[in-house]
C-alpha cells in the first residue's frame, strides 16, 4: 500500500514539474496559503489585515485551478490530472479541518471558516463536472 502511495506521489510530483513555472509558483503559494488559513480557523486572528491578503489570495488561486477555461477538457492531460488532485487533496483537507472545527465547537461566523466552507463547495462541484464530464468522454 505504501509503496503504491509512493509512486503515485512520484508521479505526482513528475507531472508537477513539467508543469509552467508559473503554475508551480501558484501551486506553492497556494499550499502555504492553505496552511496558514487553517491554521487561523483555531486562533482569534481573523481581523488582521495580512491574513485578509492571504484568504484573497487563495480565494483567487483556488479559482485559476478549479476553472475549467475550455469547452473541452482532455481527461489525460497532465494539467488536468493534477488540476484534479489538488482539489481533491484540498476537499479532503478541508473536510478534516471542518470536522475538527465542529468537534473544537468553533464560531461557524469565523471568516476562515466560511471561505472554506464555500471553497470546499467550489471543490466539490468542480470534481463533480470532471468527473461527470471525464465518465461520458469514454
Amino acid at each position: 500500500m505504501f509503496n503504491r502511495l509512493k509512486r503515485n506521489i512520484q508521479k505526482l510530483y513528475s507531472a508537477f514539474l513539467k508543469t509552467y513555472s508559473s503554475t508551480r509558483f501558484l501551486i506553492i503559494i497556494f499550499g502555504v496559503c492553505l496552511i496558514l488559513i487553517s491554521i487561523s480557523v483555531f486562533f482569534d486572528i481573523n481581523e488582521n489585515e495580512g491574513l485578509i491578503t492571504i484568504r484573497t489570495i487563495f480565494s483567487s488561486i483556488i479559482g485559476f485551478l478549479i476553472e475549467i477555461s475550455s469547452s473541452k477538457v482532455i481527461c489525460n492531460d497532465r494539467t488536468t490530472i493534477i488540476r484534479n488532485y489538488i482539489v481533491g487533496s484540498v476537499s479532503l483537507l478541508i473536510v478534516f479541518i471542518l470536522i475538527l472545527a465542529i468537534i473544537y465547537d468553533v464560531s461557524p461566523i469565523n471568516p476562515s471558516l466560511v471561505l472554506l466552507r464555500n471553497t470546499l463547495f467550489s471543490c466539490i462541484g468542480f470534481l463533480i463536472s470532471c468527473s461527470k464530464y471525464c465518465e461520458s468522454d469514454r
